[in-house]
């Protein structure tokens, strides 16, 4: 499950202020795309537990190509963005993207034709990650789903 490794390593990168990260590549400071983008969605069933594990519990990530990094706990609310976090440095948005190169995330053929978050809905008793990444004037994404251990 890609999506929620990604999700998981990036709140744990972005909530310890990405001041300890390894390089993620050969070449941690490799050019990403001028228009890259990534947003990562989480969305929770109505019958989902509540969890102390972080990549269960629902929210928004949004980093956009000046290199702000946007984020909101709990349901996205639709239309709006999340309040601005911080600002990532040339370097964390490099290891940003090998990051996403890494986790096969980099590739618009690995993944969907754009989709509208808004309509997809969650399983009942589990989760659905979000993923939309925008690069080289292309936008694709991932979505998806974990039931709830029982």
């Amino acid at each position: 499950m890609r999506c929620g490794l990604l999700l998981a390593i990036w709140i744990t990168g972005m909530a310890a202020g990405c001041a300890a990260t390894q390089p993620a590549s050969p070449d941690p400071l490799s050019a990403a795309p001028e228009d890259f983008t990534l947003e990562v969605v989480v969305r929770c069933g109505r019958e989902m537990p509540q969890s102390t594990e972080v990549h269960f519990r629902p929210g928004q990530f949004v980093f956009l190509p000046d290199g702000s990094l946007r984020y909101a706990a709990g349901p996205p609310v639709k239309g709006r963005l999340p309040e601005q976090t911080r600002i990532l440095s040339r370097r964390q948005v490099a290891e940003l993207w090998s990051l996403t190169r890494q986790l096969g995330l980099a590739d618009p053929d690995a993944g969907w034709e754009p989709v509208n978050f808004d309509l997809i809905e969650p399983p009942r008793d589990g989760v659905v990650y979000l993923i939309g990444v925008t690069g080289d004037d292309q936008r694709w994404a991932f979505v998806e789903t974990a039931r709830a251990v029982k």
